[in-house]
């Protein structure tokens, strides 16, 4: 029985169906553990096999006449745009651009994965390469050369015997031989610990590839041990069909053996030779002299048998230690790749992580306008640091609220219930509250089981059950709250990044204080703008009533003149008269 292999797919069929990476590919996980699921074979061999079928199509279907340079060049050609479209597909599957990698970095057999890696690696390649059996077909390609030499002294059914043990030494797994003898070999494989670390949406597809590449891989053990041909491959278990294991029968040709039958033979013509001579009278002397020989002819080919079965034993101890040796090279060769692959790993953290607090300082430091610093803080948290959402709420210590909610990443839905959300501070369960006074930054995990039922709510409209925040702290003050999650993604959110983050809110808390002392500054200079306006305004009326009180006066005195000029002509006439 064999389970049907998934249908073939285009790279972008495929990349649509696979989505985006839920953990982190290589390095160490959320919780610290160095990701060593697997070495780079497994990640190298299927490129190499994509290369391969890519270069033998494009070559088949080019024109006769071409010549063998240029035959060459479109061969070079192919496998480079193949190889181009894998690194770039693969890229667009790792939300943390700071996990993205490079072609030499693929093809460094050093390296470890994690299983949900290797998987993307796997089925891009077979999408790219249009190989409909490319599981199988690269099986032979993730047995590192190492293990194929050392398994050659060991032979086809002590290989098969010992497969847990190489195997184990390229991928974690759990694979069991139930059955060996000279022509054939029954070997389980168990896939639930490797699920565990598999998205669940992908754990049929990771089911079919790992066993059709496992039977790949296994079916051609006898050509590391000396045969011409791999051997046949029967499937009659699979947990891809809902089987507790996937089984699998390898049979191969017998060994050949080297046959004494003509020793035996010939021996027994001699006895029946020496028995026919006896009873020749003459022949009796020579034969009694041969009889004497007899014994210590004997005792000197049986003293050479002894001797070569102890060369042959020590040969053998020999070639065990020789063994073991190179089997401890190998794994200690193994522990220090990946040690120095997770050095690299934790160094290009923490240049990414310098690089992102950089361009923090730049963006914070753009604008004093308040909306533009939380629009660029958040804009570049997300940007370099790869979160799927970041949000920020701002104290209004007036009314005792957390309010002017800003999200990046958060859909138009969820933007709008940010911008109107209210959190009130002296409520002693509501979480953002329980944010603002911790004292550094704080992971908060199954908010959507909260006691607190508009901690509930919130996590259930903005789907993040999840997620990491700090308080704003800028010279002793509070003023506010960052808060970023992967509710998208549902990609886990480490413990080790709550230094960081709160590196981050310092930065941005600083940027907000600034920002909210020139919004100070700036209101009270259109306070006294308006003060200014209107004191003029006053001195502009004041002088208007002067100038009128000013005209009314001086009509009022010349009318008066006016009068006793009236008045003293009125007179003199009177007085002329009498």
């Amino acid at each position: 029985m064999t389970a049907p292999a998934v249908a073939l797919q285009t790279p972008g069929e495929i990349a649509e169906l696979l989505g985006t990476m839920s953990g982190r590919p290589f390095g160490v996980d959320e919780e610290g553990r160095r990701i060593d699921h697997g070495t780079g074979r497994l990640v190298a061999g299927p490129i190499e096999w994509m290369e391969e079928y890519v270069e033998a199509q494009t070559l088949r279907s080019a024109p006769t006449n071409l010549g063998p340079a240029e035959r060459a060049e479109r061969g070079r050609a192919a496998r480079a745009t193949a190889v181009d479209e894998l690194v770039r597909r693969l890229n667009a599957a790792i939300p943390d651009v700071r996990y993205h990698v490079t072609e030499s970095y693929l093809r460094n057999d050093g390296n470890t994965y994690s299983y949900e890696f290797r998987l993307f690696v796997a089925e891009l390649c077979r999408a790219i390469s249009g190989d409909p059996r490319f599981f199988f077909h690269v099986g032979p390609r993730l047995i590192p050369g190492a293990l194929g030499l050392m398994s050659r002294p060991m032979g086809t059914r002590g290989t098969y015997a010992v497969l847990p043990r190489l195997v184990a030494k390229v991928v974690k797994t759990d694979m069991r031989v139930i059955a060996t003898d000279e022509q054939s070999a029954t070997v389980q494989w168990n896939a639930a610990d490797q699920l565990e670390l598999v998205p669940p949406r992908l754990h049929e597809r990771y089911v079919r590839y790992a066993c059709e590449t496992y039977r790949g891989a296994f079916a051609n053990v006898p050509l590391f041990t000396g045969f011409a041909v791999p051997a046949e491959v029967e499937s009659t278990r699979c947990q891809a069909e809902g089987d507790d294991v996937c089984e699998w029968v390898f049979r191969w040709e017998p060994e050949a053996r080297v046959h004494h039958l003509h020793w035996v033979l010939g021996g027994i013509a001699g006895s029946v030779a020496l028995v026919a001579a006896a009873t020749r009278p003459r022949a009796r002397l020579p034969l009694a002299a041969l009889a004497t020989l007899g014994p210590a002819v004997s005792g000197l080919l049986v003293a050479r048998a002894a001797a070569a079965r102890a060369s042959r034993d020590e040969v053998a101890r020999r070639l065990e230690e020789h063994q073991q040796l190179a089997e401890s090279e190998y794994d200690e060769n193994l522990r220090a790749n990946a040690a120095l692959q997770s050095a690299n790993v934790e160094l290009r953290m923490r240049v990414s992580e310098l690089t992102a607090l950089h361009e923090l300082s730049i963006a914070t430091q753009a604008t004093l306008n308040l909306d533009e610093v939380l629009q660029n803080s958040l804009s570049a948290l997300i940007g370099h640091l790869s979160y799927d959402r970041a949000l920020v709420m701002l104290v209004d210590e007036e009314r005792r609220v957390l309010t002017r909610g800003r999200a990046i990443g958060a859909r138009a839905e969820e933007a709008r219930l940010v911008d109107g959300l209210e959190v009130h501070l002296d409520h002693p369960d509501a979480v953002f509250g329980q944010l603002l006074r911790a004292d550094g930054a704080v992971l908060y995990r199954d908010l959507d089981q909260s006691e607190h039922e508009p901690t509930r709510t919130i996590a259930r409209s903005l789907n993040a059950t999840t997620f990491l925040g700090t308080p704003l702290i800028t010279k002793g003050e509070r003023v506010g709250v960052l808060v970023v999650d992967n509710g998208r993604s549902a990609r886990p959110i480490a413990e080790s990044e709550r230094e960081l983050l709160f590196a981050v809110g310092s930065q941005i808390a600083g940027a907000i204080g600034s920002a909210r002392l020139y919004e100070a500054v700036e209101q009270q200079n259109r306070s006294l703008q308006r003060e200014v306006r209107e004191l003029r305004i006053e001195i502009d009326e004041t002088r208007k009533s002067q100038q009128v009180a000013a005209i009314t006066d001086s009509d009022y005195f010349r009318g008066l003149r006016e009068q006793a000029i009236e008045l003293r002509e009125a007179l003199g006439a009177s007085a002329a008269e009498r």
